[in-house]
């Protein structure tokens, strides 16, 4: 349903799954095309430009880019070393 999947997407697909049961740590996958890879860097300028004139800079998206928590602290518990390897920060 339309509800089961917006709460999936709010929560996670495991929200109905206890704590004690869930999965471990799942290796991340950083390059997601709907991740906002300019928020992992601390840097988003969908953020910082949002609701100004600038904001007409930034490229059209089809859909939002997402700005998961869970993801930014895996992210900077990498060495700088591995997000070179990514090179978002040289993006920016």
């Amino acid at each position: 349903s339309a509800i089961a999947s917006a709460l999936d997407a709010l929560m996670g697909e495991d929200r109905d799954v206890p704590l004690t049961q869930r999965a471990g740590p799942k290796s991340h996958d950083f390059s997601r095309p709907d991740i906002d890879r300019f928020y992992l860097c601390g840097c988003s300028p969908y953020s910082l430009l949002a609701g100004t004139k600038s904001e007409a800079m930034l490229p059209v998206l089809n859909q939002p880019l997402k700005q998961e928590a869970k993801l930014k602290e895996a992210w900077d518990a990498l060495e700088q070393r591995e997000r070179d390897q990514y090179g978002f920060e040289y993006e920016l």
